[in-house]
């Protein structure tokens, strides 16, 4: 009945799910696909991980003396994305930020960039510029468009 290293062979193992009345349930195979929505959540991650990343690779390169300040201003821009809460729904991995989010219209955009040349404002404006310039990014990936 057992296999030589012990386990039940195939043939035993369905005479056992006979006797008590179930059956087995079939063997999957594997599918080294990934499915939409696992693709859709790594995007989202590799996404928000670029909004942390990349300002800290601006942070090293260029503010170090005062890294951890221009880093905090640079992850606070983030706050922008709070025009998502006036989205229906609030997230949605297949729409296009730019262009669609009140604080993502080209108008602001502009503004944002007016903030980086400023140099009491330019650390505020190039993290919104980022912000901005990463969801553009995230736009063509997804949806083949630069703006909404």
């Amino acid at each position: 009945m057992r296999h030589l290293c012990g386990r039940l062979t195939h043939r035993h193992r369905r005479q056992m799910f006979d006797l008590v009345g179930l059956v087995p349930a079939q063997p999957t195979t594997h599918n080294p696909q990934p499915t939409t929505h696992n693709k859709s959540v790594k995007k989202s991650v590799f996404h928000l991980a670029l909004h942390f990343v990349v300002p800290a690779l601006l942070v090293g390169l260029f503010y170090r003396q005062h890294w951890r300040v221009a880093y905090l201003i640079l992850i606070a821009t983030m706050l922008v994305d709070v025009d998502h809460l006036l989205a229906d729904p609030i997230y949605d991995p297949t729409r296009c930020s730019i262009g669609f989010h009140p604080l993502h219209q080209l108008g602001f955009i502009a503004f944002y960039g007016l903030l980086s040349a400023i140099p009491r404002t330019r650390l505020l404006g190039l993290g919104l510029i980022i912000h901005m310039a990463l969801d553009a990014i995230d736009c063509q990936v997804t949806n083949g468009i630069w703006i909404n």
